[in-house]
């Protein structure tokens, strides 16, 4: 699995993240919902939203990357 990736706090937050990406996948991927799992996808969603862009602003910037060659040419 995924262990210790970054180091605290960043672990801690791409952890969570990892982990909602894994849940949003399962309930949109059944093939028949209730309003039960559909009332779930649509708040999972809204969460997952909010930790991506959370991921983009806070934990992104502390790194320090570069585009690979082939990603430059697109």
């Amino acid at each position: 699995m995924f262990k210790d990736l970054l180091d605290d706090p960043h672990n801690k937050q791409v952890m969570k993240l990892l982990y909602q990406t894994a849940e949003w996948h399962a309930l949109a991927k059944l093939r028949m919902h209730t309003d039960l799992t559909l009332e779930h996808l649509h708040c999972i969603t809204k969460e997952f939203g909010s930790l991506m862009r959370q991921f983009r602003d806070h934990i992104c910037p502390q790194f320090n990357t570069a585009k690979l060659s082939h990603e430059v040419a697109i």
